[in-house]
């Protein structure tokens, strides 16, 4: 389609996002770059630099990532994604609170969002407070009843908290949704071997 429309920015963003999907970078950020060249519109702007913050993300490029969505937040404040993608960014740069402040800011704007409730569970996990990851979980679930990883994460609070059986049906909902998810495979294998060994 770009022949037909070689000066549009929405064009470009798509096809950067599915070069990104593909695993071809470097093509993705040429095609982001053009939308930066294209368009002086705030939020379309905003869009191309969240995704290539996320890009610089994925090849572990932190300090790039997060200049880069600071950018596109500067342009649209609002902008869940860039939140989202700037407090997984801060995770992995080791900033735990900086990233669980940013998830915050992420719901406020957007309560509805499961990947965010499910990123501060596991934020929140992380900094010890069990009951509030579970909470998140369940958040994310009920807001998106197929989000396979929101069980796993949840079967990981209950098996922390001494309540195996309900891990394991946890675990057991996750892999019906995505029986490709590993961790929740492992888990759950565990279960099964310790039911067979133990003594009647």
């Amino acid at each position: 389609m770009l022949p037909l429309a070689p000066e549009s920015p929405r064009l470009y963003g798509n096809l950067g996002q599915t070069y990104q999907e593909a695993g071809d970078n470097e093509k993705a950020k040429t095609a982001y770059e053009h939308v930066l060249e294209l368009t002086n519109n705030d939020l379309e702007r905003a869009m191309a630099l969240n995704n290539l913050g996320k890009l610089y993300r994925d090849e572990k490029r932190y300090r790039e990532s997060l200049a880069t969505l600071d950018r596109a937040l500067a342009l649209d404040p609002r902008l869940v994604g860039a939140h989202n993608n700037r407090a997984l960014t801060l995770f992995e740069m080791g900033r735990v609170k900086e990233a669980k402040e940013a998830l915050e800011a992420a719901l406020r704007l957007d309560a509805s969002s499961a990947p965010t409730h499910n990123n501060l569970g596991y934020v929140r996990f992380l900094r010890g407070d069990v009951a509030g990851a579970r909470r998140e979980y369940l958040a994310a679930i009920r807001l998106d009843p197929d989000y396979a990883r929101a069980y796993s994460n949840l079967g990981t609070t209950y098996l922390w908290t001494g309540q195996p059986d309900r891990a394991a049906d946890a675990y057991r909902e996750a892999l019906r949704i995505d029986p490709g998810l590993t961790e929740a495979a492992r888990y759950l294998d565990l279960f099964t071997r310790r039911a067979e060994s133990a003594p009647e």
